[in-house]
């Protein structure tokens, strides 16, 4: 879970070192996840694309959201799949709802947006079979990407303390995502009523899973329900967690 300082970007980390019920750790250096890059610097392009060896960006913001940038005509992958409908943006009350209700918004989002979470995945799946890193964003980096990554490592057997404690990081530079969304009308709906910094709970990601859990049995049977191919799954945990550590979460979800 290391954080990766940008200038133009304040929750950008690596999801590498998150354990497993198995033992194994995420492989780092791998897979990234963030908020926007719309506004990144000449310098952190280079630590991203270069230092890093970033290849493929997901986007999954609508297109309403997307500022031009000049990095997306550098030869970066980028791939933009909006988990959300834009008729959905700005119309869920995220900041004010109280855990349990912001963790059935996240569910509501990825039922919806099946068909998008398939894609990101399968693209995941390809690039990182690879050996390219990605890195996965959205606006804030914390609720869109939350889900997804929530319901993709939980696939993969990572722990449900690992996965909120991931979830957790996002709170670190709150204030500079929130007075970046501030500027935007389109997020009033993720704003505190207070005007302070929005801040994650740990108990938001333990109701998200316990709810897919509920609906699917386990993040495994949701991706599932939703279309996504098993040998993309296998692909991902391969990836992530290496051959031997995926063989045992495969055996452990016959």
């Amino acid at each position: 879970m290391t954080a990766v300082e940008l200038q133009g970007a304040y929750n950008v980390r690596d999801i590498g070192g998150l354990r497993t019920d198995g033992g194994a750790r995420t492989r780092p250096g791998l897979l990234y996840r963030g908020d926007s890059l719309d506004a990144i610097s000449a310098a952190d392009e280079k630590i991203l694309f270069g230092e890093l060896g970033i290849g493929t960006v997901i986007d999954v913001r609508t297109p309403a959201e997307v500022s031009p940038a000049l990095w997306r005509e550098s030869g970066v992958g980028y791939r933009q799949i909006p988990l959300i409908a834009p008729e959905f943006l700005g119309k869920q009350p995220m900041a004010q709802a109280r855990p349990a209700e912001l963790a059935a918004c996240y569910l509501g989002d990825l039922q919806r947006g099946a068909a998008a979470l398939r894609q990101i995945l399968t693209v995941l799946a390809a690039e990182l079979d690879r050996g390219v890193p990605c890195l996965v964003h959205c606006a804030a980096g914390r609720d869109r990407t939350g889900s997804i990554m929530a319901v993709l490592l939980a696939a993969v057997g990572v722990t449900d303390a690992d996965i909120a404690a991931d979830y957790l990081r996002s709170n670190q530079r709150a204030g500079h995502v929130t007075r970046r969304l501030a500027a935007n009308p389109m997020y009033a709906n993720g704003l505190a009523a207070a005007g302070g910094p929005v801040l994650a709970s740990a108990e938001t990601i333990a109701v998200l899973l316990a709810l897919i859990r509920q609906d699917s049995g386990s993040a495994t049977g949701f991706l599932a329900r939703c279309g996504l191919d098993p040998a993309v799954l296998a692909a991902l945990a391969a990836a992530l967690l290496g051959d031997r550590a995926a063989e045992e979460i495969g055996r452990a979800h016959v």
